[in-house]
């Protein structure tokens, strides 16, 4: 999420021939994150009976929603930034 904070950061304030670079970063970042939170996912079903699953799928749907809001953000920065120039 950092990544695309970081993205969507030099798409308001870098080189504005550059802003759509700074969108695909923000753009794979989110699906690397996205990537990272399948495999959390998928792995939540090895658990061993008695780990707390509901703990992980709770922080997981937050991380979800956190990385949704960073990169919605971002894409709406390029997208201002792109129609500013």
């Amino acid at each position: 999420m950092r990544v695309v904070g970081i993205a969507g950061r030099a798409a308001k304030a870098g080189n504005r021939n550059a802003v759509s670079d700074a969108g695909v970063a923000g753009l794979l970042a989110q699906a690397a994150g996205r990537g990272a939170l399948l495999n959390v996912e998928i792995n939540l079903k090895s658990l061993l009976p008695g780990a707390d699953k509901h703990g992980v799928e709770t922080h997981l749907h937050r991380l979800e929603e956190s990385l949704r809001k960073a990169a919605e953000d971002c894409l709406s920065t390029v997208i201002s930034t792109l129609n500013a120039s």
